[in-house]
């Protein structure tokens, strides 16, 4: 009981003394925005980790380990591997403002300029960026899939209609070989 009257006192000089009450105050208001500021950094940083995804070596790597996976679950098939390369590294598309002027000279002839500029947004940071407008994927050129009992015929048409179809490559593009 002695303990818990000397923490009451304590307690009562610590709520008397009013600045130390507002230094308190201040340092929990300061708190709960540094949280809020490293929230909004964990968006921009999952927003940027996507569409490096898109972009990078991880894209083609993940689409060929979940291929692989799934190639596996085909009847006959077993130790699936898989290699897929790239005609090129996909392309951003950012947003333009296009402004075309057609003129008629005295002569008679007719002559046009264009002029355009990347559409700007404002940046949280202060700063300017183009508009995204859309991200396209990287184009497939080919396909190399290996994988124990595709020497079968069926088991070899079924895996390579698998990869054609997930893919959305043509036939030629395909190729499966027996380990």
């Amino acid at each position: 009981m002695k303990i818990l009257d000397e923490y009451k006192k304590y307690f009562e000089k610590i709520t008397n003394n009013k600045s130390l009450l507002v230094i308190l105050l201040i340092g929990v208001v300061l708190l709960a925005f540094s949280g809020i500021k490293q929230g909004n950094n964990k968006t921009e940083n999952k927003s940027r980790t996507q569409s490096e995804l898109i972009n990078g070596a991880e894209y083609i790597t993940d689409l060929e380990h979940r291929l692989a996976k799934i190639l596996s679950s085909v009847s006959g098939a077993s130790d699936v591997s898989v290699m897929i390369t790239l005609s090129d590294n996909g392309q951003s598309v950012y947003a333009r403002d296009e402004k075309s002027e057609n003129k008629t000279s005295e002569s008679g002839g007719l002559s046009s300029t264009s002029d355009g500029a990347y559409v700007l947004k404002n940046n949280q940071g202060g700063g300017q960026s183009a508009v995204l407008i859309k991200n396209k994927l990287p184009e497939i050129s080919g396909v190399l899939i290996t994988a124990k009992g595709a020497y079968k015929a069926d088991v070899k048409n079924n895996i390579a209609n698998s990869a054609k179809a997930v893919l959305n490559v043509n036939a030629h593009r395909v190729i499966v070989l027996s380990k």
